[in-house]
């Protein structure tokens, strides 16, 4: 516990500290350390030794159980270094504690007992007939007599219960650890009071109890009048139809919205494709160029072996070769050549690529013998560039692994942490 402790200081301090120093690697590798530190040093405060003197561990208070404990047992000749799990039960009191907890708990029977009743001698409403007193010191078990006007939770379970009331008697049965007692006292249970209401409400109760008693009868009678009251009866409407309506209302507006989602996220992942291939598409086309072949042929040659691979081979989508093989195509069917290199770096839609259409077209119209030496620098250009963005794209995949690694830990957090706190 003191190593984890010292460990997630230092490792704090030193994020802290040197959070604008530190790659994004060693933030994260800086963050893992800290958050295990902690984890140690909490588990190792809940499993902080409990032996004092190497021969006593402490006791539960009484009434809150016993508790096993996991030690390690040496007897010489006999164990070597063993493990050992201890029965550790709870404290229990001395002859005049318990007889003291006995007698606070019939006090506290005497204050709670009534609920919200005004008193024992008027009891209209549920009573508080608990199953332990003193913090759960004592025990309780509960008896009421008659039985049948107010069950063993202090329920009212008579159903008519006449005006001038009922005496029952109730005897709880108190223990505290070896000393038990009796207490036995008297209450008077009378008829709930019921506002207009709930008066209403009993009386169409047994309307429809009666009514539902009557043989031979295919329908239920529902009553149209209790007393000066009169009812009419309709059924509940669950507006089923519109809620659908409005759930169909709901799909219709987010279809929409999630196809451009899904739109917007082909066109990202599009670019991306474009901006990776760039560097290829330069390195292939100015080794043509520099074999001796035409830009037209050149052009041609690539975009027909793309065709044949993705054919042949089941090579994937690839969409700088796909716009290559549209502009060969717009070529064959009478397109100007200046023309289809212009619309080829219109469709591509990124600035470097209609710098590169550009190139073409000022090399078919100038005739510019230095092309070869345009496309091997702007090559290594796109070439670093795209040593940068795989590694921008590294570490966005990186940002994205951080949530599952924190749930991670939290999962790695419960399993050491729920043990030890059940074994408390």
């Amino acid at each position: 516990m003191v190593l984890c402790s010292i460990a997630g200081v230092l490792s704090g301090c030193a994020f802290l500290i040197g959070r604008r120093r530190l790659s994004d690697t060693g933030k994260k590798a800086v963050f893992v350390l800290f958050f295990m530190s902690v984890i140690g040093a909490v588990v190792g405060v809940t499993h902080a030794c409990t032996l004092v003197d190497g021969t006593k561990i402490k006791r539960n208070p009484a009434g809150d159980g016993e508790y096993q404990k996991e030690l390690r047992i040496q007897a010489d000749g006999i164990l070597e270094d063993a493990d050992y799990i201890v029965n550790v039960p709870e404290q229990i009191f001395t002859s005049t504690e318990q007889h003291m907890y006995l007698q606070a708990a019939q006090e506290e029977i005497a204050q709670t007992f009534c609920g919200e009743n005004q008193s024992v001698n008027e009891i209209r409403r549920k009573v508080q007939a608990k199953s332990s007193y003193q913090n759960g010191v004592v025990a309780a078990e509960w008896m009421f007599s008659p039985c049948d006007v107010i069950d063993a939770t202090g329920n009212i379970t008579m159903e008519e219960i006449p005006e001038e009331g009922v005496t029952v008697q109730a005897d709880v049965s108190l223990s505290c650890g070896e000393s038990e007692c009796d207490y036995l006292f008297y209450f008077r249970v009378y008829p709930q009071i019921l506002d207009e209401q709930q008066q209403f409400l009993k009386t169409l109760e047994a309307a429809l109890r009666q009514a539902g008693q009557k043989p031979g009868e295919e329908y239920l009678n529902l009553p149209i009048e209790i007393g000066q009251y009169h009812i009419s009866w309709s059924e509940r409407k669950d507006h089923l139809p519109e809620k659908i309506f409005l759930l169909g209302i709901v799909v219709a507006v987010l279809i929409p919205v999630a196809e451009q989602s899904r739109q917007r996220e082909r066109q990202r992942e599009r670019q991306k494709q474009l901006q990776l291939e760039y560097p290829d598409l330069l390195s292939k086309l100015a080794l043509l160029l520099g074999a001796g072949m035409t830009l037209k042929g050149a052009w041609t040659r690539i975009a027909v072996s793309y065709q044949k691979k993705k054919k042949n081979e089941g090579g994937k989508y690839r969409p700088v070769y796909e716009e290559m093989l549209y502009a060969m195509r717009r070529m064959e069917n009478g397109l100007g050549e200046e023309r289809a290199y212009l619309e080829f770096g219109e469709r591509c839609e990124l600035q470097k690529y209609k710098r590169f259409s550009g190139v073409l077209v000022q090399n078919l119209r100038k005739g510019n013998r230095e092309i070869m030496q345009l496309l091997l620098s702007e090559s290594d250009a796109a070439f670093e560039e795209r040593k940068a963005l795989a590694r921008k794209y590294g570490e966005e995949a990186a940002t994205k692994l951080l949530f599952p690694m924190i749930l991670l830990l939290g999962v790695i957090m419960a399993i050491l942490l729920v043990p030890a706190f059940l074994s408390i």
